[in-house]
């Protein structure tokens, strides 16, 4: 490892526990009202979301923004890379499967593979158009 890693993984840490922490507590503290898949849901598509205004803020594709940028690092790796999830989304949908509630499992799924990419382009274009 190089000595120029060491502050981005440095970063990665802090954003990914500040980012996991806050999808505990936004879990923990929406569950009792909803059903845990619809939270998660709502926690990628606000990832998603952030991550394409993020990207757009910064000025690119993904391919353009250089992965060594602080921003991009804390906030896009760490913080939201915490912050989302697709294991728990992968688990979720098997749970509902396996527990026949089919038409949830597909339609959570359905939201989650169009929703979430869709979520992040709007963001993306939302940070290029703010910035002309």
């Amino acid at each position: 490892m190089t000595p120029q890693l060491v502050p981005l993984l440095v970063l990665i840490a802090v954003g990914g526990a500040l980012g996991s922490m806050l999808r505990a507590a936004l879990s923990m503290g929406l569950s009792p009202n909803w059903p845990v898949h619809w939270v998660t849901l709502a926690i990628n598509l606000a990832g998603s979301l952030a991550a394409g205004v993020m990207l757009g803020a910064l000025g690119g594709w993904a391919a353009d923004v250089p992965l060594a940028h602080p921003l991009w690092v804390f906030g896009a790796v760490g913080l939201l890379g915490g912050l989302t999830t697709v294991s728990g989304f992968a688990l979720q949908v098997h749970g509902l499967w396996h527990r026949q509630a089919r038409r949830a499992a597909l339609v959570y799924f359905t939201l989650s593979a169009i929703g979430c990419p869709m979520a992040a382009a709007f963001g993306w274009s939302v940070a290029l158009w703010g910035a002309n």
